[in-house]
């Protein structure tokens, strides 16, 4: 084949189980696992498709399957193939991941043939999950959750169910991931990456990027005008300070302003006083003079 996508001519062949129209719960989780996956490749060439025919199962190899979500690797993708199909053949590997969403009409055959035909497909991993208000899954199946998913032993090409861990998150070794049902019901599908981080659309990356260039410019005029404050404080304890030291040196000139008045007072009257002691000598020489005349 010359290329891996080839249009699907036949407008009366949609996967013989699958369903014309969606929940929004159904679509709102497609559309955000076809966007996170986007992202996680976006240094890849890697495709991924909704809802288009997959054609493979050796055993009824002119029958497709329509996974609701699937990533191919090595696939350009465009505009152009919305309405597309692929083939797994020798040189078209399988998808790395399938996803069904379960339905009302499908979710039987989701968890029943289709595990059997995408193991055939050699399909590495497929997750099929129930996002609905009230599952729609009974009996065993809604025992198991709102998630389940398979991963193809690659030495006895067998599907095996992956096991959630302690924390309830299911590994996918396809999407480097963890597949996580939370949210109120355990009804939102998301992807945590290796550092236990919820991995973003490029719009909710963008808008968390946004929030915190906003967070950040928010603490550096908050770390601003603090500065200034601090800086106003200091400002104003060191004029205090400089007003308290020009009164501690106004005290200390008037001190000493004291201290040179009240000595030059002890200065004058110590003057005076030898000046009256002389006088008084000087009185009594004369008296004594006068005293000793014939």
């Amino acid at each position: 084949m010359d290329t891996q996508i080839k249009p699907f001519y036949d407008t009366s062949a949609y996967g013989e189980d699958e369903e014309m129209s969606q929940t929004d719960f159904h679509n709102d989780l497609i559309d955000y696992m076809a966007l996170v996956i986007r992202l996680i490749f976006a240094n890849q060439v890697m495709g991924i498709f909704k809802s288009i025919n997959l054609y493979g199962d050796p055993l009824t190899p002119n029958i497709p399957k329509s996974p609701d979500l699937m990533a191919i690797d090595g696939v350009l993708q465009d505009r152009y193939h919305e309405n597309a199909s692929y083939y797994i053949g020798p040189d078209n590997a399988p998808p790395r991941f399938l996803l069904e969403v379960a339905s009302d009409c499908t979710w039987p055959n989701d968890v029943g043939d289709k595990v059997q035909v995408y193991q055939r497909m050699a399909v590495p991993e497929y997750f099929v999950a129930d996002p609905h208000i009230d599952p729609v899954w009974t009996g065993y199946w809604r025992q198991q959750g709102r998630l389940i998913g398979w991963r193809l032993n690659p030495y006895t090409q067998l599907y095996e169910r992956i096991r959630p861990d302690a924390q309830g998150r299911f590994e996918s070794v396809q999407l480097n991931s963890w597949l996580v049902m939370e949210g109120i019901g355990n009804r939102q599908l998301h992807l945590y990456d290796e550092f236990g981080e919820v991995r973003l659309t490029s719009a909710e990356a963008e808008r968390q990027q946004r929030l915190v260039a906003e967070e950040q410019a928010e603490a550096a005029l908050q770390h601003q005008i603090a500065a200034e404050k601090q800086a106003k404080v200091e400002r104003q304890q060191r004029v205090a300070a400089e007003a308290r030291a020009e009164a501690e040196r106004q005290q200390r000139v008037a001190a000493e302003t004291q201290a040179e008045t009240e000595r030059q007072k002890r200065l004058a009257a110590e003057a005076a006083h030898e000046a009256a002691l002389l006088r008084t000598q000087e009185l009594e020489e004369l008296l004594r003079q006068i005293n000793q005349k014939p």
